[in-house]
């Protein structure tokens, strides 16, 4: 028993200092950063937050707020659903609230600065979010044991506190300097939370539907992450060249696997420049596995990037939707078509919309982007390789093929690369 009350006790003294620490304020957002877009893929990516906001958002910059509240209070309601979640989990929670505050601050307009962001929590009423967030801290305990009772009010308490932030910046933002918001302030923006979470909670569960069903079927899946970060490797989100370096070398042993035919999506320089990574991060026992397509005859492959059942297509127009999505534009997938040629010369398919009208689309800017017909986009690019063009980038990246291996068809090949320098 003394055991479990100097856990509450040692959470919720944490919790405190939150509010009086930049430096906590910043470790805990480096670490939500760590967690964030691995959480958000597993728990928001198959749901639609426009939805939602549109139930209650008045305007854009609301409905920015109101989807990275719906975001964290999904992420901490499947961590709460977890029994055993008190320690590393109840530190993520505060850490993702962290995050959502920062967003949040930065989506109003306030600049941030670790050093003046502190000043900022408090003087959206230090008695207000204190007395909250200690019950919170707390209720997180509670949850803890209850393998998923609470995870309603675990999503209610987050957006809540998200909703009060909202409206405590925008507060903040009408002064030149950052003052403390009244004692009768901050209770007045609380009872307004009240109001706007209640409408947030209704609009989530009207497009979300039984959000306690997916919860359940992802809380694992997010322990799983959570454990592996906390035990083994940093989970890194980037590109393949400028975030590489990120990864760490080990004394241990390391089997590197490029599977599929990613690396026919490169060109020449990017290819080399990848490999080239690889290869400086191995050691002397490492091997890495790469899977390529292979040259074949130029009827197969119009047809795989031409299908018969449009699924190519499909993937192709898809692009629109996401341009439009994450950056409120206004393309019309029904003005273009869907384009693949095999180009002989760089034995690569190349992928394109064309379009089919003259036309213009509006940018964020308030300007129009004018296309006329028969222009255009490259999409993206599918290199073929054959034997000589691959030994001449595994030459130039210094990796040498120890084995290699193939299908009858010698339609796709795995090479099996170590690094020249321990050769």
């Amino acid at each position: 028993m003394s055991k479990t009350f100097n856990k509450v006790k040692d959470y919720l003294q944490s919790s405190i200092r939150y509010l009086t620490s930049p430096k906590e304020w910043v470790k805990s957002y480096e670490l939500a950063l760590q967690f964030f877009p691995h959480l958000k893929t597993l728990i928001v990516d198959d749901i639609d937050l426009d939805k939602i906001t549109e139930f209650v958002a008045k305007s854009r910059k609301e409905g920015q707020v109101y989807k990275i509240i719906t975001i964290v209070a999904l992420i901490n309601g499947a961590i709460a659903f977890v029994p055993g979640q008190m320690g590393i989990g109840v530190a993520i929670c505060r850490a993702l609230e962290a995050y959502m505050a920062y967003e949040i601050a930065k989506t109003v307009g306030i600049k941030f600065e670790s050093k003046n962001f502190v000043k900022l929590i408090l003087a959206t009423g230090i008695v207000t979010v204190s007395v909250f967030w200690v019950m919170k801290t707390f209720l997180s305990f509670a949850f803890s044991f209850t393998g998923g009772l609470f995870v309603p009010a675990e999503i209610i308490a987050t957006n809540f506190l998200g909703v009060f932030f909202f409206l405590a910046f925008e507060e903040l933002h009408k002064f030149k300097d950052i003052k403390s918001l009244s004692f009768t302030k901050s209770l007045s923006i609380s009872y307004k939370a009240v109001k706007h979470t209640y409408n947030l909670a209704k609009a989530q569960i009207s497009v979300i539907g039984d959000i306690g069903s997916k919860i359940k079927t992802l809380s694992k899946n997010i322990w799983s992450i959570i454990h592996f970060k906390k035990n083994h490797e940093q989970l890194i989100k980037g590109d393949f060249n400028n975030d590489i370096k990120r990864i760490k070398k080990s004394k241990k042993n390391r089997l590197y696997l490029f599977l599929g035919s990613t690396l026919g999506n490169f060109n020449n320089k990017i290819a080399i420049n990848f490999l080239d990574n690889i290869a400086n991060l191995m050691n002397k026992e490492d091997s890495f596995l790469l899977g390529v397509d292979k040259v074949k005859d130029e009827k197969i492959i119009n047809s795989a990037y031409n299908d018969s059942k449009g699924i190519t297509k499909k993937f192709n127009k898809n692009i629109l939707r996401v341009i439009n999505k994450e950056y409120k534009l206004n393309f019309n997938e029904n003005n273009f078509l869907h384009n693949a040629k095999f180009n002989s010369e760089k034995s690569q398919i190349e992928m394109y919309l064309e379009s089919t009208v003259d036309h213009s689309v509006k940018l964020p800017n308030d300007e129009n982007l004018n296309i006329e017909k028969g222009e255009k986009i490259l999409t993206e690019i599918s290199r073929k390789f054959s034997e000589k063009t691959l030994r001449d980038l595994f030459s130039k990246a210094n990796l040498e093929i120890k084995k290699s291996y193939t299908d009858n068809k010698k339609y796709f090949s795995l090479y099996l690369l170590k690094s020249k320098k321990y050769l």
